[in-house]
């Protein structure tokens, strides 16, 4: 009986299984890692039989075979487990469990707000409201669905507006206009979605000032 290695590489732990006899060798960088709804990928090779022979199936999502590369695309669908069944002409070769994590939520932010404030020039040019992931591997292309905008003066609230999605409403910018160094801009009620992934975003409070540090730098995207 010939041997086969199995390897799921999305990259370093190892596990060996014996699956009908077969020694089958796991790896994978993440360390058995994936995220749901994103596309993960995974290389899986099984010595001594052909790319096309090889087939993959999951109880968590779906997993599609690439055309090249030994790569599979795994989208898991829930936070927990996903099996991932290996076979090779209508044999099954070994099954291997993956821990699937919901994408961490990302913070809310202005472009071009540099610390915990935002100097009049640079939120008078700002389109809208964005939003940063750090420390992450994966590129999420988070869709922000909406926030609300309140501007303080001292104790008082000069305005507050409901917005949808992530350029700003006509009553947001007509705060904006009246905006002044020392007034505090906050946003609420922020969220976004990936997918079947929705994250409520921690409130965010930045301070207005007259003159930021990268004021004249010229960004291509806003000319």
């Amino acid at each position: 009986m010939p041997h086969l290695l199995v390897s799921f590489i999305a990259a370093l732990s190892l596990l060996s299984l014996n699956a009908h006899g077969q020694n089958a060798t796991f790896a994978n960088t993440q360390m058995n890692k994936v995220y749901r709804a994103l596309e993960n990928p995974i290389s899986i090779t099984v010595e001594g039989y052909s790319w096309e022979s090889i087939s993959a199936t999951t109880d968590n999502g779906t997993i599609t075979k690439n055309d090249t590369g030994h790569i599979f695309t795994y989208i898991p669908a829930e936070p927990g487990t996903g099996n991932i069944t290996v076979y090779s002409g209508g044999q099954k070769i070994a099954v291997h469990p993956f821990r699937v994590y919901t994408p961490p939520a990302p913070h809310a932010r202005f472009m071009r707000q540099e610390g915990d404030s935002i100097s009049m020039k640079r939120i008078k040019e700002a389109p809208g409201v964005t939003w940063r992931l750090l420390d992450f591997d994966y590129m999420v292309s988070y869709k922000l669905d909406g926030y609300t905008f309140t501007v303080n003066r001292g104790n008082k609230t000069l305005g507050s507006f409901a917005n949808t999605g992530m350029p700003f409403n006509a009553g947001i910018k007509r705060l904006i206009s009246i905006i002044q160094p020392g007034d505090k801009i906050v946003i609420s009620n922020a969220s976004v979605t990936y997918g079947s992934v929705h994250h409520n975003l921690e409130p965010l409070t930045v301070s207005v000032v007259a003159k930021g540090k990268w004021d004249d730098v010229v960004y291509e995207e806003w000319k």
